[in-house]
């Protein structure tokens, strides 16, 4: 390294003339002196670190770079990170003495396009040492970018032909630097047409395109006379956007008239003449056959008298009267005797009403004033009654423990071992009593 003692510039090394950027040029045989290149460092500052700017605007920022080494050097600027391509520094190259310091200018200009996303974007400022690669700093700062909005809006064709329904193709493009959510909207100044949007609401990325299919149908038609046009205008419309508005027409034709159908008359006339012929036979059938059958036996039985040759011919033919019914006697009922089972088992009690010829049924039901088991009532009560009639017994699930039943007081009368007769019972199992 060979050191200019003119102007202080550190040459490397074989260089005969001092290449100092600022022009010094001298002869360095005669005032260079070799030496070796020395430790040093260099500090880097922004100022400001935080910057705002608008898309199609410009925004700067100034870096305070200081030789922090004994010697003079050159030190090169550069912006790191994605603002650096749209970011300008000036000058890109400071020379500073020793313990010198230089100020460079950084200009920020990101362009209005959908290329430039808005938000925080962070970068860096490097600066880097010519003297020794191991020289460099570094400083970072950040850059926001504002959001702006812009769309447009197309329709096609600008002019369709229908006599019903027509469609269009409508497309949104998104120029802004953020996502685009807008909605459709159409009208026509007469209200004669009826809008159908698939979809009714697009999202839309930046610098991208979106489609929706519109159908147009007229709210009434026509069948003769020349084509009618009808134009209306398609809107977008989104947050912090006017609306976009597109215009297109819809040129109304008139559809064929509808095929008149010959109503068939003549076959629903006889139709109707045949049902109402049919209906009438049914209802008049019964009297039409007595009237029938009642001139046929007046005419059977007119006598023949003398010499006459006439039949005798009657004016009035009256149906022969229906004999009534004669109503059956009722049978009377045979009458048997409810035997008193009081005081028996269920299954006694149930054998014995059986054995006289009636329906049995038994019924749980407490009564502490008898033993569990034991039927202390009946439903008829005993005496007379039809046969088959069914006789509820009414069997006591006992006292509670330690009552001591008082009805029944003598002993109770139990079927043979052996013999399970079945019994019939209304209510749930007899709870079983200690």
């Amino acid at each position: 390294m060979v050191i200019c003692s003119k102007c202080g510039f550190r040459n490397e090394d074989g260089v005969e003339f001092c290449a100092n950027p600022k022009g010094c040029g001298a002869f360095l045989a005669y005032v260079g002196t070799k030496t070796e290149a020395l430790s040093g460092g260099v500090t880097v500052a922004i100022a400001p670190a935080m910057i705002a700017v608008k898309p199609g605007e410009e925004a700067s920022c100034e870096v305070h770079v200081r030789n922090k080494s004994n010697v003079v050097d050159q030190y090169e600027i550069q912006v790191v990170g994605e603002p650096s391509r749209w970011a300008i520094v000036e000058p890109t190259t400071l020379s500073l003495f020793p313990d010198g310091e230089g100020v460079a200018k950084v200009r920020f200009r990101p362009a209005r396009s959908p290329g430039v996303a808005s938000g925080s974007k962070p970068f860096s400022i490097a600066v880097q040492s010519k003297a020794s690669p191991n020289i460099a700093a570094y400083q970072d700062g950040s850059i926001d970018v504002a959001l702006y909005q812009e769309a447009s809006l197309s329709i096609v064709p600008r002019t369709s032909r229908g006599g019903e329904s027509v469609s269009h193709r409508v497309t949104v493009e998104n120029h802004g630097n953020a996502p685009l959510r807008a909605t459709l909207e159409a009208s026509d100044v007469d209200e004669l047409l009826n809008f159908q949007f698939e979809p009714l609401a697009l999202a839309v990325a930046a610098g991208q395109s979106a489609f929706a299919q519109l159908t147009v149908t007229p709210r009434s038609r026509f069948y003769d006379g020349p084509p009618q046009p009808h134009p209306f205008k398609v809107e977008l419309r989104a947050d912090g956007l006017p609306p976009v508005s597109a215009d297109a027409t819809m040129l109304q034709e008139p559809v064929p008239r509808p095929i008149q159908r010959k109503f068939p008359l003549v076959p629903v006339l006889l139709g109707v003449l045949l049902i109402g012929l049919l209906t009438g036979a049914v209802i008049e059938r019964d009297p039409l056959i007595q009237l029938v059958a009642g001139k046929s036996a007046s005419n059977q039985a007119a006598p023949n008298t003398g010499g006459s040759s006439k039949p005798t011919t009657s004016n009035s033919a009256a149906p022969t009267p229906t004999p009534t019914p004669t109503p059956s006697p009722t049978p009377t009922p045979v009458l048997a005797t409810i035997p008193n089972v009081s005081c028996m088992t269920a299954a006694v009690a149930q054998q014995a009403i059986e054995g006289a010829g009636f329906k049995f049924a038994g019924s749980f039901v407490a009564n502490p004033s008898y033993a569990n088991g034991v039927v202390f009532k009946t439903q008829p009560v005993a005496g007379q009654a039809p046969l088959g009639t069914e006789v509820t017994a009414f069997v006591s699930t006992g006292p509670p423990q330690g009552v001591t039943p008082l009805g029944c007081v003598s002993i109770i009368r139990k079927l043979p071992q052996g013999i399970l007769p079945r019994v019939n019972l209304l209510a749930s199992p007899t709870p079983t009593h200690s």
